[in-house]
Parts: structure tokens; C-alpha cells; sequence
């Protein structure tokens, strides 16, 4: 538990060299899936620990087989909590990167005196709390979860790594914006954030409002995997479970099964059918008449689907 903060994180994009979508996605591109070459690395460049998110959640997702595997309520639960919490870290698009509160972009940060109704000391908190804490019963309705989306996780690291490169694939475009509308209205300061906080959430929400959707539901997709996953490596079904929204999605269902999708928040192409499709918010969707037409236009095939 001495360790318990680097639970939260993992600066997976150390190795950037510019502050930008592509150089950050191709330092992620870069960084070891393995904890003992992860922290060589951390040493090499002069950090004390890059964080321990990717084996702190296999770490836990093992101790939750146990806690099924021994029936014991209490343990799963207290367990599973911990999973879900983990696995928002995970795809939060700024918990995993060397510039989580914004400084390297030049973003607001308000590191005292911040009065205790304003949330909001850092670009992170700005839109991963306060701004889904307003919106939180409309974010909460917008979420689309079906059946296909249920993958039990088995190699844990990898599924949480994916997670983490999701995630970040946004973070240069929250910062833009946040950035722009801290400056126009010309917030400097936790009292100027207090005075202007109706006007910046309200035009956060107008530019934010689909990402943050899309983390919400792409943290409770990730976390029912990984708990799905213990439950059937403990002996469960994966038929069990509660019923689940089947009506189809009625943009995904007149498309031809050739077609391939991808969000205009992402840089990654899928299949018809991935179950990555169905998070996709309906005015993000993006259609691409062959594979030569995703890749010129600079997408990377998912490589959960792996469409061809």
C-alpha cells in the first residue's frame, strides 16, 4: 500500500520529444509492456518511478479470482471496487501522461487556495471531475453498453496498455482546448476560475461533451472486462449476468459489412462489427471505403478486430 500512488498512473509517453498528438502516440508506441524494462527506463531518464497502473490492475484482477474462487463476497467487492477505480486511471486521458496536470502545455494550473466549490486546480481535473460531475446524469444516459462489448480480459497488460493509448490519443486536443478557453476568458486564477466557472464548463461541455462520454464508457467497458475475466478464470459463465440493451444502433446497422469505422476522436480504423464500434458516439462516426483509404488518411487498424 506504500506504493498505492503509482497505482493511479504510468507516464507512458517519457520518450516524447514534442508536445503533439503524433509525437505522444509514437513515444506510447515505444514504451515497454514489461514492469522491470519499464522502470530501467524510468531510471535511465531520471525519474524516480514512472507509475504502476498496467501491473497494478493485473495485480488486483488476480487477487479478485481468488476472492470468487473462494466465495467471498465482501473480498470480491472490496476487490472490484478497486478494479473499476483503476481502470477509469487507465483510460483518463491525462492520468498516464509525464504531462497529467498540463504544464508542459502551457495549461492553468492552480496548485493553492482553490476554494472548495471550484474543482479544477489542473486541466486533468478540470475535465476528468469537474466537468463530468456537472453532466453526470446526461453523460450517464448517453452511455451505449451491449452485450458484444463483454470481452472477458485475459492478458491484462496489454488490454490496459490499449486503454491507456486510447486515452491519450485525446489528451493534446482537451489540452487545446482548455488552454483557449482559460485564455479567452481570461482565467488566471482560482478566483477568476470561481467567478467564470459557469461560462468555461458551459463551452467545455459544448467541445467535451462526446470525449467525455467516450472515457466514461470506454472506463466501465475496461473495468467490466477485467472483473468478467476473473469470474470466468474462477469457473464462471460468461452467459451469466444481468440482460443488457440489444436494440441496434441504427447508424451502424444500414452500413455495408465491408465498410470500415473509426471516430473522428481517434486515430484507429475497425471492422464493422468490433465491439470498439458500438462506443462510438453517432456524430463522431467516420466511414472509410477500403483499408488504402484508412491508412492515407493517416488511421491505424485496431488491433482488437484487426480489419484487412
Amino acid at each position: 500500500m506504500r506504493r498505492r500512488n503509482a497505482w493511479h498512473r504510468l507516464e507512458v509517453d517519457l520518450l516524447i520529444s514534442e508536445q503533439s498528438r503524433a509525437a505522444r502516440l509514437g513515444a506510447v508506441e515505444q514504451f515497454p509492456h514489461d514492469q522491470r524494462e519499464a522502470k530501467r527506463l524510468s531510471r535511465r531518464h531520471g525519474r524516480h518511478g514512472v507509475g504502476e497502473l498496467p501491473w497494478a490492475l493485473a495485480q488486483l484482477r488476480s487477487q479478485l479470482v481468488v476472492a470468487f474462487l473462494e466465495n467471498d463476497a465482501d473480498e470480491t467487492i472490496r476487490i472490484a471496487g478497486y478494479v473499476a477505480h483503476f481502470a477509469a486511471d487507465a483510460v483518463d486521458p491525462f492520468r498516464c501522461s509525464v504531462n497529467a496536470d498540463g504544464h508542459k502545455t502551457g495549461n492553468l494550473r492552480l496548485r493553492n487556495g482553490v476554494n472548495a466549490r471550484v474543482l479544477g486546480r489542473s486541466v486533468r481535473e478540470r475535465f476528468g471531475e469537474a466537468l463530468i460531475l456537472r453532466h453526470a446524469m446526461a453523460y450517464e444516459a448517453a452511455i451505449k453498453v451491449d452485450r458484444s462489448d463483454f470481452e472477458p480480459t485475459r492478458d491484462v497488460v496489454a488490454a490496459v496498455f490499449e486503454a491507456i493509448q486510447e486515452g491519450l490519443s485525446l489528451h493534446d486536443r482537451i489540452a487545446h482546448i482548455d488552454r483557449a478557453l482559460t485564455d479567452e476568458l481570461s482565467i488566471k486564477t482560482a478566483k477568476d476560475l470561481e467567478d467564470r466557472q459557469a461560462e468555461y464548463f458551459s463551452r467545455m461541455h459544448e467541445q467535451c461533451e462526446a470525449m467525455a462520454i467516450d472515457r466514461l464508457q470506454a472506463g466501465a467497458i475496461l473495468a467490466a472486462n477485467l472483473i468478467g475475466g476473473a469470474w470466468v478464470e474462477a469457473g464462471g459463465s460468461p452467459a451469466q449476468g444481468a440482460s443488457v440493451d440489444r436494440s441496434p444502433r441504427r447508424d451502424i446497422e444500414t452500413i455495408s459489412t465491408t465498410t470500415l469505422l473509426g471516430s473522428s476522436n481517434s486515430d484507429v480504423f475497425h471492422h464493422h462489427n468490433c465491439p470498439f464500434v458500438k462506443r462510438i458516439n453517432e456524430k463522431n462516426l467516420v466511414q472509410f471505403r477500403s483499408l488504402r483509404d484508412a491508412t492515407q488518411a493517416g488511421r491505424r487498424a485496431c488491433k482488437r478486430c484487426q480489419p484487412k
